[in-house]
């Protein structure tokens, strides 16, 4: 499917994130090696083995199992649950994730998308800038009259 084929009456996309525009799991394991770097700070508990566990319990009976895998294994405290729902929250990820390729060319580089925002938000070529990564975005950016900048200047 690419932009083309979505009904033309839809104005907006709401996009969920876990196994939408990135896999689950990626995010997880991140997060998992961060709890696991954590309980070694507090508890002492060796991060290396509490990842493998935490991954392993993930792909055996699920994410919803993983703490309770690892309390019953390290007899940690329950407060410790918390804290890992709340990197599962708020983590900064020490990776980037990589969105899935196909979500990457969905609506890109479409320029009626540009013209729809254009005409909905009463803007002017002259005052857009696209910063994107690609050739393709640019000659988009440059079929649609608008300036273009590559996000790696930026990086």
């Amino acid at each position: 499917m690419n932009y083309r084929d979505i009904d033309m009456r839809k104005t907006a996309f709401i996009f969920e994130l876990d196994d939408v525009l990135y896999p689950e799991k990626d995010y997880l394991y991140q997060v998992y090696y961060l709890f696991a770097s954590l309980l070694e700070y507090t508890e002492l508990i060796d991060a290396k083995e509490t990842t493998n566990l935490l991954i392993n319990t993930y792909i055996s009976e699920g994410k919803d199992c993983v703490f309770d895998r690892v309390k019953e294994r390290f007899n940690i405290n329950e407060k410790h649950r918390q804290n890992l729902n709340n990197l599962l929250i708020n983590a900064k990820l020490p990776l980037k994730l990589l969105l899935y390729k196909k979500m990457l060319s969905l609506p890109k580089p479409e320029s009626d998308v540009i013209d729809l925002l254009i005409k909905d938000h009463s803007l002017q070529r002259r005052d857009l800038l696209m910063i994107a990564n690609s050739e393709t975005d640019k000659l988009c950016a440059e079929g649609c009259g608008i300036d273009y900048v590559n996000s790696k200047e930026f990086l």
